[in-house]
């Protein structure tokens, strides 16, 4: 049986576990993590939680400077006020000893988006991983433009790729709110309705990355920027990332700002041949110049690329019964038709008689040929039994055709004119 510990004993226990976390000296210094124009971040261990935290203070060449002061405090809290898995957690803000302003948030381990910039094609990621982490991207931008917030200097250099799969967009410096009624109901909810004066600016001028800035960015007041301009900075690095060609490039500013106003970037699928066409469409879209062309939000940008996934899966089906003329021969090409359940007899007219020439069943395709080919009907398909059929209409097939890279589709076409030839001379050689 345990000894019962006198009160004194408990006291003394709870004193010794307790002080620990009165100390002052709760971050120990480990490492400089980097330094931009204004802030640095440096890697500390937290003695109180025992964990690595990232830590961020102005430099001393800003420290004095109200406008770099006022932006520090306000990105802390536009972070903390951003909660999503793909934006960096904030843990703590403080005045340091030293009299300064900071931070500490997670530590991101992993790579920066930009480091695939550099890569060979041979050793690059594949399309699929790609739009995985295009997708990520969307999704985390989504929601912090529905929570009023633009981020105005996204750029492969601000993604960071974590070891398991996490994206995380990091440096909201120049982060701005653009609707401030998502904010107000937050603070609604647990202030009392007190005033929006950490959150608001009071400068409006022109910042960013002039390589990843939109056309209307490069031009305008902050306060009339609007999603659309977050919409044009991916499409750029999304475009660079899949091609390894900047979209508008130029030796220096006054080029960029020329290319970027007066120039459209050539085609992604021409830039690089394997990139599919709707996915190339996507993209252009993004780049589009005036911000009302483009997608107006990356809930529709995602609704477009899940379009691009989901391959097929939306297709019509239709039932014949015993003995219905499916399509004749001479008839348009319109469509083509995937056998789901139950045989089709496949017969064509030569010298005035008609001959068989095969019964399909489940799984198998029938006028293919007349939709790539763009020819009339060579055959007429008839329901041996009671079928069911998948419709495939010409839209829909150059659609998933788009989805392929421009030489496949190409290929698809050459093979089935050939077939189609070859088909007609079999016909007439029986």
């Amino acid at each position: 049986m345990a000894k019962t510990k006198s009160p004194e004993e408990i006291q003394q226990e709870r004193e010794s576990l307790l002080k620990e976390f009165k100390g002052d000296e709760r971050y120990h210094f480990v490492r400089t993590l980097g330094e931009g124009g204004v802030g640095k971040v440096d890697c500390y261990f937290d003695r109180h939680l025992n964990r690595v935290t990232a830590m961020k203070t102005l430099r001393k060449a800003a420290r004095n400077k109200l406008r770099s002061l006022r932006s520090v405090i306000r990105e802390a809290r536009l972070i903390s006020y951003l909660d999503h898995p793909g934006i960096v957690s904030v843990y703590d803000a403080f005045v340091n000893d030293n009299d300064d302003f900071t931070y500490t948030m997670k530590l991101i381990q992993g790579e920066v988006l930009e480091d695939l910039l550099y890569r060979d094609l041979d050793d690059d990621l594949s399309l699929t991983e790609y739009i995985e982490i295009f997708i990520k991207l969307c999704e985390t931008m989504a929601y912090v433009h529905d929570k009023g917030v633009l981020h105005l200097d996204l750029k492969p250099s601000n993604i960071m790729l974590g070891h398991y799969g996490e994206l995380l967009i990091v440096d909201w410096g120049n982060a701005r709110l653009f609707d401030k009624t998502p904010y107000h109901t937050y603070l609604s909810t647990y202030k009392n309705a007190q005033k929006l004066e950490d959150l608001e600016e009071k400068e409006q001028f022109i910042s960013g990355t002039p390589k990843y800035m939109s056309p209307e960015q490069t031009t305008s007041r902050r306060d009339q920027l609007r999603p659309t301009s977050d919409i044009f900075s991916v499409g750029v690095f999304f475009y660079e990332l899949l091609s390894k060609k900047h979209p508008f490039p130029a030796e220096d500013l006054e080029g960029l700002l020329d290319q970027l106003h007066n120039f459209d970037p050539p085609s992604l699928h021409t830039t690089r041949p394997t990139i599919p066409k709707s996915l190339s469409n996507i993209c252009a879209k993004m780049l589009e110049k005036s911000p009302a062309d483009r997608y107006q939000s990356f809930h529709e940008v995602i609704k477009d690329i899940r379009k691009y996934l989901n391959s097929g899966q939306n297709f019509e089906t239709k039932r014949y019964q015993r003995g219905e003329v499916i399509f004749k021969e001479g008839d348009p090409g319109g469509y083509a038709l995937m056998v789901l359940s139950g045989y089709v007899e496949i017969t064509a007219e030569s010298d005035g008689e008609r001959k068989f020439l095969a019964n399909l069943g489940e799984g198998e395709v029938i006028g293919e040929l007349s939709v790539f080919t763009n020819q009339p009907r060579t055959a007429t398909a008839k329901a041996l039994t009671p079928i069911t059929v998948k419709i495939l209409t010409q839209e829909t097939i150059e659609q998933e055709l788009d989805k392929l890279s421009p030489w496949i589709g190409r290929m698809i076409t050459t093979l089935s004119n050939r077939f189609n030839k070859l088909n007609r001379r079999l016909i007439e050689m029986d």
